[in-house]
């Protein structure tokens, strides 16, 4: 049976994978702090520092100076996203970890959707985008990685994955001690994650500069889809050998 939680009174943690974004992102990390200081949730906020080349990990330190909620991790490359958010669900202590991109895109304010959609029971709760403001390849990659996700990972139909989500404890237990050398973070919650929900979220236009997911790193996360969570490849590289036998 499904019972409601009181997931208000639990300790949250808020990952954020950190790349090239210095000109905004001590606005991010107040605005953040200032959600959870309103509504008097418990906060840990980790920014995972992605290689980036400009002065992002010095306003990680000027603010975690001040703050001690506030945890940098300085990876020595740039390793992408899925293993960026990896490492901060690794560091993360909360009965809820909740992962957010550092743009902005995705107001701040719409955490306390998913904290009010978790208090239903479900173990993942993700953001859905009323509309999402992206370039048209992004539509045409996500529609793409979610009939890779439905073949390979059984993603119900009528669930829709973004990187804006809440993920209960015991899911990011099991999602860090996996161990896929090439992570993809919804693959490994649909695997390990009994029930997965919805919430409606306003997702803003961009007010810096353009997006670091390019559409590159989008054809670098099916090819860790299919790579790494999928015998696909092999199956047709088998029937391609037969066939020229």
């Amino acid at each position: 049976p499904v019972r409601a939680r009181e997931v208000g009174a639990s300790n949250f943690s808020v990952v954020i994978p950190v790349f090239n974004s210095s000109r905004y992102l001590a606005s991010t990390i107040d605005a953040v702090v200032q959600v959870f200081e309103k509504s008097g949730w418990m906060l840990e906020l980790i920014l995972v520092n992605d290689g980036s080349s400009d002065s992002s990990w010095q306003v990680i330190v000027e603010k975690a100076e001040t703050d001690r909620r506030i945890v940098g991790i300085d990876l020595l490359r740039n390793v992408g996203q899925q293993s960026a958010v990896l490492c901060g669900l690794s560091a993360a202590t909360g009965d809820y970890v909740i992962t957010m991109d550092d743009d902005l895109q995705t107001p701040v304010d719409q955490i306390e959707h998913l904290i009010q959609a978790a208090s239903v029971g479900a173990d993942v709760v993700y953001g859905k985008y009323e509309i999402k403001q992206a370039p048209f390849y992004r539509y045409l990659g996500s529609r793409f990685v979610r009939q890779l996700n439905k073949m390979i990972f059984h993603q119900p139909t009528d669930l829709e994955v973004t990187s804006f989500r809440l993920i209960r404890r015991d899911v990011v237990d099991r999602i860090v001690i996996s161990g896929n050398p090439f992570p993809y973070i919804d693959g490994e919650i649909l695997k390990h994650s009994g029930s997965a929900t919805n919430t409606a979220v306003r997702h803003d236009s961009r007010q810096y500069g353009k997006s670091n997911y390019t559409y590159r790193r989008l054809l670098g996360l099916m090819a860790t889809i299919m790579f790494s969570y999928s015998h696909l490849p092999l199956r047709a590289v088998s029937t391609v050998g037969v066939l020229g036998a």
